[in-house]
């Protein structure tokens, strides 16, 4: 019999006849993209900060110190479920073949923050907009997403059912003099600004209410050039993000541009963060084609990379681009899953 770590490097098939599971191989739901990264540099920068009234009082400039840390997509695994389970078991899918892309079913889940193979979720159909099925679509995850969105009366039902959480507020450039203000589960904020288009990001603050974190969201979505949601197109903030980090004396300016930005919101502070997150093949993200995820069925996908919330596959020596919201929580049919 296979040990669990030789399964784990066999074919998929072939551990679920060891484990004896009722289901065939051919329908899973993928239900996360898990990535670990590597540390590829660190910079500092410093910029000067002078408020308006402190120029026109002829005061000098305060120093702001930024630490800015450079990393890589090094590896990605899946949470891969079925249909007769309520766990996912995490997997390194190199080859993927498609053979129909299926329903949507519930996206609720509960467990402890970052170990989303405890997670238990629910495998009932999805019938809101947002994902969630009848039974859920007043769960605390299904007000967050609402709260996310800009419904200030679900980010205090958050609050309420929601204890002991903590919310980080972010400040996202890509490119062009463009910069958004976010939020996002604490621990969850490098996944969150890896499912987006980016250049350079900048935790501004930390707070343990949703609320105050959305006001402080809002309050930084009314700075010039600061938006709360995207106004740009994803593939028009995909395709600017790209340009500007493969050049990495580019890439440094997009930082100190966000320096600037932060050392205004920074309030006392004089030495924070930035950090950028760089996909594995960023000159393959840029030749490849926007796809939608049903339009690679009968076909067999190599798994490439994944950056700002896109998937990048290969097949018959073409690369595509397909949104991660397209291919997770779905019913999939597969005739080939290999890891």
């Amino acid at each position: 019999m296979p040990t669990q770590d030789n399964c784990f490097r066999c074919s998929y098939r072939a551990y679920l006849r060891w484990r004896g599971d009722r289901f065939s191989l051919e329908m899973l739901v993928l239900r996360a993209v898990l990535v670990e990264l590597e540390e590829l540099d660190v910079k500092t920068i410093s910029v000067s900060k002078t408020s308006l009234s402190d120029y026109l009082r002829g005061l000098t400039s305060t120093s702001s110190k930024f630490v800015w840390k450079i990393y890589r997509v090094k590896n990605i695994k899946f949470a891969v479920q079925s249909l007769w389970e309520h766990k996912p078991k995490l997997y390194t899918i190199s080859r993927l073949g498609l053979k129909s892309v299926g329903k949507q079913i519930c996206k609720y889940h509960e467990g402890p923050n970052e170990k989303i193979e405890e997670h238990w979720y629910c495998n009932r159909p999805a019938v809101s907009p947002n994902g969630f099925c009848s039974e859920h679509q007043k769960s605390p995850l299904a007000y967050y997403e609402k709260c996310t969105a800009g419904n200030l009366n679900a980010c205090y039902a958050v609050d309420r059912l929601w204890a002991g959480e903590k919310y980080a507020v972010y400040l996202l450039a890509f490119g062009n003099n463009m910069f958004k203000a976010g939020m996002t589960r604490a621990w969850r904020v490098y996944t969150r600004i890896l499912e987006q288009p980016h250049t350079v990001a900048h935790v501004v603050n930390v707070y343990d209410s949703i609320v105050s974190a959305r006001q402080t969201e809002r309050k930084l979505g009314r700075i010039v050039g600061v938006s709360e949601g995207m106004g740009v197109k994803r593939e028009a903030r995909l395709a600017t993000s790209l340009k500007k980090i493969v050049n990495r004396a580019i890439l440094e300016e997009e930082a100190r541009r966000l320096a600037r930005l932060a050392a205004r919101v920074a309030g006392g502070e004089t030495s924070i963060e930035l950090f950028t997150i760089l996909p594995r093949r960023p000159e393959l993200f840029a030749n490849a084609k926007p796809i939608a995820f049903n339009e690679l069925v009968g076909k067999s996908l190599e798994i490439v990379d994944y950056w700002g919330g896109y998937l990048l596959v290969k097949s018959d020596n073409m690369y595509y681009l397909v949104e991660k919201m397209d291919i997770l929580h779905r019913i999939l049919r597969v005739f080939e899953l290999t890891h």
